[in-house]
């Protein structure tokens, strides 16, 4: 039996979807915004605190790390949600 050489079909190319990029708030995320806007200021282990209280579906029962909580700081900051820097010498940075 001999094989024939079969003709790659080009792919078809996708529609580049319109949201991508787009960063988008979960429902932990906007309880923790609100909270956030609501203290005008917070640190960053206040944050932390708060996010263990609200561990979301997939997050170990013990909350998440501070390294979890920095990537969604980060996201946050990256949106243009939030603010974050260091207001007092010796303190945590915080959110704003």
């Amino acid at each position: 039996m001999t094989e024939q050489p079969t003709m790659a079909q080009p792919k078809k190319s996708r529609r580049t979807r319109h949201d991508k990029g787009s960063i988008k708030a979960t429902d932990r995320g906007t309880i923790l915004l609100t909270w956030i806007g609501e203290m005008y200021a917070v640190r960053f282990d206040q944050v932390v605190d708060l996010a263990a209280r609200y561990p979301g579906p997939g997050v170990h029962p013990d909350g998440l790390s501070e390294s979890a909580v920095r990537q969604v700081v980060a996201r946050w900051r990256h949106a243009g949600w939030i603010g974050y820097q260091q207001f007092l010498a010796g303190e945590p940075p915080g959110s704003s």
